[in-house]
């Protein structure tokens, strides 16, 4: 079995794929860190290299050629990714949304406490990380409809929708959790 998590910003997409993946003892695989290591290589913020992903397609190619091979030859896998869901149709998916400003202020305090390094500069407050977020999603928005024709935001393309607003990433873990325990028993 494999499950995508994806979501909007700051929503917990990576700690609750992580949480869960320690809970089931499971392989995780997060497709921002991936983004993230390859904008760096590259000199770029992730915010940059969004942007020339808009006109460059290399940029997504690397993370979306991954997930197809990864879903060649891997199983009992948890996934967090954006487009996770699309290159791994048969997945079980999960979409998590927040209130943009707490998704923000999600933001801001995990780079304050230095999970985020690369993306905290100086005089940075949570209405910039805020407006960061608004851009990134227009940014995803328009490369995905062109490169593969889908919004990722959609809602309708996951079988479980969390509002994660406030709740903490263990009591969103709890939900997927119970949400997930009948594809578990009817995997071998």
């Amino acid at each position: 079995m494999i499950i995508t998590i994806s979501g909007q910003i700051g929503s917990g997409k990576s700690t609750v794929a992580k949480l869960l993946a320690d809970q089931l003892g499971w392989e995780y695989f997060g497709m921002g860190k991936m983004r993230r290591h390859a904008a760096e290589a590259e000199g770029l913020t992730l915010q940059e290299f969004n942007k020339l992903g808009e006109t460059d397609r290399r940029t997504d190619d690397m993370v979306d050629n991954f997930q197809i091979e990864l879903l060649a030859v891997r199983d009992n896998i948890v996934v967090d990714g954006r487009m996770s869901w699309f290159f791994m149709p048969g997945s079980y998916k999960i979409f998590l949304t927040v209130d943009p400003e707490v998704g923000a202020t999600r933001i801001y305090q995990d780079m304050l406490n230095g999970q985020r390094p690369e993306e905290l500069s100086e005089g940075i407050s949570v209405a910039d990380i805020l407006q960061i977020n608004q851009a990134r999603i227009i940014s995803d928005t328009k490369r995905y409809q062109e490169f593969y024709q889908v919004n990722p935001y959609d809602i309708n393309y996951y079988d479980l929708v969390l509002n994660t607003s406030l709740l903490s990433a263990k009591q969103v873990l709890q939900q997927v959790i119970t949400n997930i325990e009948p594809q578990l028993k009817n995997h071998v």
